[in-house]
């Protein structure tokens, strides 16, 4: 089954249709959530993405169409890491971000979010898209992403710094 998404404007604005696959080929900007999670600990929980082994927000993903980004980000929260009880969601706000992927420009609307959990969390690796996931003290994976930024994905240190910036 082909999953389309909203292909939308450099203002947000949805112009079309598209899929992830030509979105990604020809840099149409749609719209992706980024949810950060944390434990009762204050430390985030990160994950090792299968198809970049690199490390990732504690979830994302895109944002299919017609579909509002609060609930796609409760949808890849239940997929990706078993969270079925996300009872609060915190806006952070929105940031557009251009990277470069496999070789193509891709222009991503992201809507971050955090949500916090309790210990009685036990999160999962999706089959196939996850392949680790870690919690983690803010200031030590500050300073792993000054050490060994090559290991982290791009977008993710961008919505990061968006999230300290705007929410701490």
């Amino acid at each position: 089954m082909i999953e389309y998404l909203d292909w939308v404007d450099n203002n947000n604005k949805i112009i079309g249709r598209t899929t992830k696959e030509e979105s990604h080929r020809l840099g149409y900007p749609h719209r992706v959530v980024a949810i950060f999670i944390f434990n009762q600990k204050d430390e985030l929980l990160i994950n090792l993405r299968a198809d970049s082994r690199l490390w990732d927000h504690s979830v994302g993903g895109h944002v299919r169409q017609d579909e509002d980004n609060l609930t796609a980000a409760k949808r890849e929260c239940r997929e990706e890491v078993g969270l079925l009880d996300a009872r609060k969601f915190f806006y952070i706000g929105e940031l557009f971000l251009k990277e470069h992927l496999k070789g193509n420009l891709v222009s991503h609307w992201f809507s971050i979010y955090r949500s916090d959990v309790t210990d009685e969390f036990k999160p999962r690796c999706q089959m196939g898209e996850v392949l680790e996931l870690k919690w983690i003290k803010i200031q030590d994976l500050l300073n792993e992403i000054i050490d060994r930024k090559e290991i982290f994905d791009l977008g993710f240190v961008e919505t990061l710094n968006f999230y300290l910036k705007n929410y701490r």
